[in-house]
C-alpha cells in the first residue's frame, strides 16, 4: 500500500509542479516585467513633474527678484545725497504750508547709519483742522523722496471748532555716500 501512495503521490506532484512552472513562465514572469516597466515609467513621470514644479518655482522666484531689484533701484534713485537733506526738510515745510496746517516745531533728530543709507529722524508738531492734517499726509506720501511716518499722535481739541494737534516723527532716508554704489 505504501508503494501505491508513493506512486499516486508522484502522479499528483508532477502535474502540480508542471502547472506551477507553466504559470510562472506564462503568467507571472511576463506580468512581473510589465509591472517593473510601469513602476519605472511612473518614477520617471514623477521626476519630470517634480522638475516642472521646480521650474515654476524658479520662474516665480526670478519674478520676485526682479520686483525687489526694481524696488531697490527706485529707492536708490530717490535717496537724497547728504547735501540735499536741507532741501528735503524745506520740501516737507512747503508741504505743511500748502496743506494749510501750521508747523509749530520742526527739529531734526538722530541719524542712524546703515551700509548704503542713512536713516534720519525729523520730529514735527502740527496744528490744523482734520482736512488740513490729512492733506499734509496725503501730500507727504506723494513726494518722490523716501519718507516714513515712524510715530504719529493726534490729540483731540479741548473745545469744539479748535484745531487738532499732531506730533509726528518722520524718518527721512538719505544716501550714505562713502558706502553706496
Amino acid at each position: 500500500m505504501k508503494s501505491i501512495l508513493q506512486r499516486g503521490g508522484l502522479y499528483v506532484t508532477l502535474p502540480t509542479a508542471a502547472a506551477v512552472i507553466i504559470y510562472a513562465l506564462v503568467f507571472y514572469l511576463p506580468n512581473r516585467r510589465q509591472i517593473d516597466r510601469l513602476r519605472h515609467e511612473l518614477h520617471t513621470r514623477r521626476q519630470v513633474t517634480g522638475c516642472e514644479t521646480k521650474t515654476a518655482t524658479i520662474v516665480e522666484r526670478q519674478r520676485e527678484l526682479e520686483e525687489t531689484q526694481s524696488y531697490v533701484a527706485h529707492w536708490q534713485r530717490n535717496l537724497p545725497r547728504e547735501d540735499h537733506v536741507v532741501q528735503v526738510q524745506a520740501e516737507i515745510a512747503e508741504i505743511v504750508a500748502d496743506s494749510g496746517a501750521l508747523a509749530t516745531q520742526i527739529s531734526p533728530g538722530e541719524e542712524t547709519l546703515y551700509p548704503s543709507l542713512v536713516w534720519m529722524s525729523l520730529k514735527m508738531e502740527l496744528s490744523g483742522s482734520f482736512p488740513e492734517v490729512f492733506d499734509f499726509f496725503r501730500r507727504l506720501e506723494q513726494i518722490p523722496r523716501m519718507v516714513w511716518v515712524d510715530d504719529l499722535q493726534i490729540l483731540a481739541p479741548h473745545e469744539a471748532g479748535k484745531d487738532l494737534e499732531c506730533e509726528v516723527n518722520l524718518i527721512v532716508f538719505r544716501d550714505h555716500s562713502e558706502n553706496s554704489d
